[in-house]
C-alpha cells in the first residue's frame, strides 16, 4: 500500500520531491496501489520506486526517471511518457494502452505480458539484454499460430509530421509480438518466419483491419483536427501475391468506414519487382480506388527508373541511410535532391 506522506510529497511539488530522493538515495519509496490518474508528474525522480497496481491513467511523465522502477500490472492509459526513462523498468503485465512512448528509453525494460494496443512508439529505445538475445531462437510456425489464436500481436503508431506546417499529418502502423514468455519480439524476428510459412497473410490482414479502425475512432473522437489524417500499412511479398488481397481490403474499408484515400500502402522496390506485371495491376486497381501508395526504403534496392513510369505511385519513401548521413556526406544532398526532383 502506499506511503501516504511520500504519495503527498510527490504530488504537491515534484521540485521538493526530487530533492528528497536526491538527499535519501537509500530509500526506495512504496507507491504501491496509489492513485495517480492525471496527475502532473513531468520530470519526477520515480528511480526504483515502487508503483506497483497504481493507477497512472492520462499521468503526464514526460521525460521521468523509471528506471529499475516496479510498474507491475500499473495502468498506464492514455499517460504521456515522452522521454522518459524506463530503462530496466519492470512492466510486466503493465496496461500500456493508447500511452505516448515517444523517444521513451525502454533498453532492458521487462515487457512481458504487457498490453500495448495503440500506444505510439517512435524513436523510442527498445533494446533488450543482447546476452539474452544472443540465445533467443527464431519463433516457430507453431508459435506464431499460437500468437495469432491468442492475440498477442499488438500495433504501435509512429506519428508522421508534415515538414511544411509542422503538424500531424498521420501515423505509421507498426506490429509487435509482446510474448507470454519472451516479452517483446522484434518483427525481425518473426516476420521473416511469418513470410515463409504463409502466415503473413492473416497477419497482414489483420493489421490493416485494425490500423483503419482505429483511424476511423480518432477521426470520430477529434472530428475537426483528424479528418485528413492517414495511417500507413506495410504489404509484403506474400501479400502483393495473394489474389484475394484486393477483394479483403474492399472488404475492411466497407467494414470500418475509413475512406480510400486515408488509406497508404507501403511496398518496397524489391517486392515490387519480383512480378512486375502482376504488381502493376494491383496498384492500378488501388490507385483507382484512391489508395495512396507509397514505394518504402527508395533507393536501396532496384532503383530502376523506367518502372516508376508505369506504376501508379504518390509516395517515394528515401532510405534513412540517405538521410542519417546527410550531414557528413555532402554528396547526399545531390542524390536527394535528384530522387526528390524525379519524385515530382
Amino acid at each position: 500500500m502506499a506511503n501516504l506522506e511520500q504519495l503527498n510529497l510527490l504530488t504537491t511539488n515534484i521540485g521538493i520531491w526530487n530533492k528528497y530522493r536526491d538527499n535519501n538515495p537509500d530509500i526506495i519509496p512504496d507507491l504501491s496501489r496509489a492513485n495517480l490518474s492525471k496527475a502532473n508528474l513531468s520530470g519526477a525522480n520515480l528511480n526504483r520506486v515502487n508503483l506497483s497496481d497504481s493507477n497512472l491513467i492520462e499521468a503526464n511523465l514526460t521525460g521521468a526517471n523509471l528506471s529499475q522502477s516496479n510498474l507491475t500490472r500499473v495502468s498506464l492509459m492514455e499517460a504521456c511518457l515522452i522521454d522518459a526513462n524506463l530503462s530496466q523498468a519492470n512492466l510486466t503485465g503493465a496496461y500500456l494502452n493508447g500511452a505516448h512512448l515517444s523517444k521513451a528509453n525502454l533498453t532492458k525494460a521487462i515487457l512481458t505480458n504487457a498490453y500495448g494496443i495503440n500506444s505510439i512508439f517512435s524513436d523510442a529505445s527498445l533494446i533488450q539484454d543482447s546476452s539474452k538475445n544472443d540465445k533467443i531462437e527464431k519463433p516457430t510456425e507453431r508459435e506464431l499460430r499460437q500468437a495469432i489464436a491468442r492475440q498477442e500481436f499488438q500495433l504501435y503508431y509512429q506519428p508522421i509530421i508534415s515538414v511544411l506546417t509542422g503538424k500531424l499529418a498521420g501515423f505509421e502502423a507498426l506490429i509487435r509480438w509482446l510474448h507470454p514468455q519472451k516479452g517483446l519480439v522484434s518483427p525481425l524476428e518473426f516476420i521473416p518466419v511469418a513470410e515463409k510459412t504463409g502466415l503473413i497473410i492473416p497477419i497482414g490482414e489483420w493489421v490493416i483491419e485494425q490500423a483503419c479502425q482505429q483511424l476511423v475512432n480518432w477521426q470520430k473522437k477529434h472530428s475537426y483536427t483528424a479528418e485528413s489524417l492517414t495511417v500507413s500499412v506495410n504489404v509484403s511479398t506474400r501479400q502483393l501475391q495473394d489474389k484475394h488481397l484486393l477483394q479483403k481490403i474492399e472488404n475492411i474499408l466497407e467494414k470500418s468506414k475509413l475512406k480510400p484515400q486515408s488509406l497508404k500502402l507501403e511496398i518496397t522496390e524489391s517486392v515490387l519487382m519480383e512480378d512486375i506485371a502482376h504488381a502493376t495491376q494491383t496498384l492500378t486497381y488501388l490507385a483507382n480506388r484512391k489508395i495512396q501508395l507509397c514505394i518504402d526504403d527508395f533507393g536501396t534496392g532496384y532503383s530502376s527508373l523506367s518502372y516508376l513510369n508505369k506504376l501508379p505511385v504518390s509516395i517515394l519513401k528515401i532510405d534513412k541511410s540517405f538521410i542519417s548521413s546527410v550531414d557528413k556526406h555532402g554528396g547526399n544532398h545531390t542524390i536527394l535532391k535528384a530522387i526528390i526532383d524525379l519524385a515530382h
